[in-house]
Formats: structure tokens, C-alpha cells, sequence
């Protein structure tokens, strides 16, 4: 209770209407007591992300592979077939008269792998003949050889031969095709022509032989005349000189 102050007396005054006692200062109205703090609502948990809301996830790109690139298997590399041996070279006629000359046949006839197909056994008859008149007599049986099994052996009207032996006959006289000019060498080639009956047994043998003639010296001629004086006309089927039996008919 709060406590009354002493004052000093004062001189009654006029009756005046009984103060009524004041009124008691009222109370405070008691608070009341707070009402409780309300509990702060629990926090909704967020709802549920919708399909919609959702953060959709980036969809994974597949991290592509790179393709994968095959490995070229190396190409199949073809046996590459053996070179092809390369062409001998074709041998010099002066380089196969010195072979001849020298009697060195093994490397002659090695050499006629140079020579054309065609022409190469008559061209081995050819040189073996120069080795044999250089005195190798191994020649002479090469020779019978190649006329019996190389293709000489169809030469049954003996031009090849023939020719062989005509050619190497002006060889000597002249002294080309790498041979020496030896006028006896000539005779006997020259006369084995004409026992081939060359140039008698092809055409215009008479312009062959003056041809022949043409180039010769007076020596050589004169070896020449002494194997065909009185040879000029050709040989025909029937046997004969055919140009002079053609005038005689």
C-alpha cells in the first residue's frame, strides 16, 4: 500500500459537501496473461515438385562415342611377280667375230640370246662356220648339231645355209663384219654357196651378183669370177639356169 504524506493543519473551511472518497484507483485491470506464443507453424515441407515445377535435369547427352574407325586393314599387296628378265642386249657383229676368231664358242652361242628368235640359229651357223676357219675344230660339231636339231634342219632347199656362206664370202673380201680381208677365206665360203646353190636358187640372182661384183677390188673380183664365171642366171625348178633356158625355149 503506498504511504500517506504528513501535511500541516490547515483552518476548517467551509463545510463543503462531503468529498466522497475518491474513488479507488482502479486496479489495473490484471493482463492477462499473454496467450501463449503460438507455435510458429511448422514449416510446410515445400510440396512435392511437380512434373511441371521440377527442375528437369538436363538430359544426359550421351557422351557419343566416337565412331569407331575401322583400321583400314593395309591392302592386300600382290605378290608382285618376279621382273621380267630384261632383253639382252643384241651382240655386235664385231664383238661375235672376235668371239669366233678367238674360239671362245660357250660365250658365242651365249650371246645368240641377243639375237631376234628368228634368227638365231642361222646366225649360230654363221659364226660357228667363222671359228671353223679359224681352225676350232669343236665348231664343225656344233655345226652338225644345229642342222639337226634347230630349225635348219627344215631348210631343205638350203637357202639359209647358202646365204650364210654367200655373206661371209664378201665379208672376206671386203673385209667387213668384223672379219679380216682374207681372200683364200673367201674362196672356200664362196664356193660352200654355191654348192647351196646360192645365189642360183632365188630371183634376180644375176642382179646379185652384180651388185657383188660392184664392190670388189680387182683381186677380190678376180676370186669372186673364179668361183661363179658363167653363174649368172638362176637356178629354176627344172634344174637349169633358168634365164638362159628361157632364151634357148
Amino acid at each position: 500500500m503506498a504511504r500517506s504524506k504528513k501535511t500541516k493543519k490547515q483552518p476548517a473551511a467551509k463545510k463543503s459537501a462531503a468529498k466522497k472518497p475518491a474513488a479507488a484507483k482502479k486496479k489495473p485491470a490484471a493482463k492477462k496473461p499473454a496467450a501463449a506464443k503460438k507455435k510458429p507453424a511448422a514449416k510446410k515441407k515445400p510440396a512435392t515438385k511437380t512434373a511441371a515445377t521440377a527442375k528437369t535435369k538436363p538430359a544426359a547427352t550421351a557422351k557419343a562415342k566416337p565412331a569407331a574407325t575401322a583400321k583400314a586393314k593395309p591392302a592386300a599387296t600382290a605378290k608382285a611377280k618376279p621382273a621380267a628378265k630384261p632383253a639382252t642386249t643384241a651382240p655386235t657383229t664385231e664383238h661375235l667375230a672376235k668371239l669366233a676368231m678367238a674360239g671362245d664358242l660357250d660365250v658365242l652361242l651365249g650371246l645368240m640370246d641377243g639375237v631376234p628368235e628368228s634368227d638365231r640359229d642361222i646366225a649360230a651357223y654363221t659364226w660357228l662356220s667363222v671359228a671353223s676357219d679359224f681352225g676350232h675344230e669343236d665348231a664343225d660339231e656344233m655345226i652338225g648339231d644345229l642342222l639337226e636339231s634347230s630349225s635348219l634342219r627344215y631348210d631343205d632347199d638350203r637357202y639359209e645355209t647358202g646365204n650364210a656362206h654367200w655373206e661371209l664370202g664378201l665379208a672376206y673380201l671386203t673385209g667387213t663384219a668384223g672379219l679380216p680381208r682374207d681372200l683364200e677365206k673367201a674362196r672356200s665360203q664362196l664356193a660352200s654357196a654355191k654348192e647351196n646353190q646360192f645365189p642360183m636358187s632365188v630371183q634376180e640372182s644375176d642382179i646379185l651378183q652384180a651388185q657383188a661384183r660392184a664392190r670388189l677390188a680387182p683381186d677380190a673380183l678376180a676370186v669372186f669370177d673364179s668361183v661363179f664365171a658363167g653363174d649368172s642366171g638362176r637356178i629354176d625348178e627344172r634344174g637349169g639356169e633358168g634365164d638362159e633356158a628361157d632364151d634357148e625355149g
